[in-house]
């Protein structure tokens, strides 16, 4: 499925308010066609079932919500820093991994993704769980991931400035009475 570029357009901005903790101003077509114009604070960002997703505190709705980023019409950043909404036991780097990391995975692997250009400054918020590495202009996302194939299914939602440049290079866990 390659990227539509609204689509990523959209999640580089989420990326970005997360990233600078800034406020973002979203038109949000609902399941039934009706658009909101809502302020949020996105709190993390995950790519799940084949679709990206946001958790964010909305001002609108004073709450949670978790917004299909496809179905966003429009979304701008506000100039404004965020309220410093936590969610307390929210941890950003598992929700954005829960896709591709299975939890108590008895063997995982590390992968390393590319990711250039606009993407490269939204690694931290695409893959809060990374050891992130410069390379140049580049970012190198190295993570661990017990489901190669639906990391590659994430990065080709990104289109061609994303690549899986290591695809499980090295198991990590296991049995160790088996080693």
């Amino acid at each position: 499925m390659p990227a539509r570029a609204p689509l990523l357009a959209t999640l580089l901005a989420l990326a970005r308010a997360r990233r600078t903790c800034n406020r973002i101003r979203l038109h949000y077509r609902d399941s039934a066609h009706a658009v909101s114009e809502r302020e949020v604070d996105v709190l993390g960002l995950a790519f799940q079932g084949g679709r990206w997703y946001a958790l964010a505190h909305c001002h609108l709705r004073h709450g949670l919500r978790l917004f299909r980023v496809d179905r966003v019409a429009a979304a701008s950043l506000v100039r404004r820093r965020t309220c410093g909404y936590t969610l307390r036991g929210f941890d950003a780097a598992f929700f954005s991994s829960v896709e591709f990391l299975e939890p108590g995975a008895a063997v995982a692997r590390l992968a390393t993704v590319r990711l250039t250009g606009p993407l490269a400054a939204a690694a931290p918020a695409i893959f809060p769980g990374a050891i992130l590495e410069r390379d140049g202009k580049d970012r190198l996302c190295h993570l661990r991931v017990s489901h190669v194939d639906r990391l590659a299914e994430l990065v080709e939602s990104l289109g061609p400035r994303a690549a899986i440049v290591q695809r499980g290079a090295l198991e990590v866990g296991g049995d160790p009475a088996k080693e």
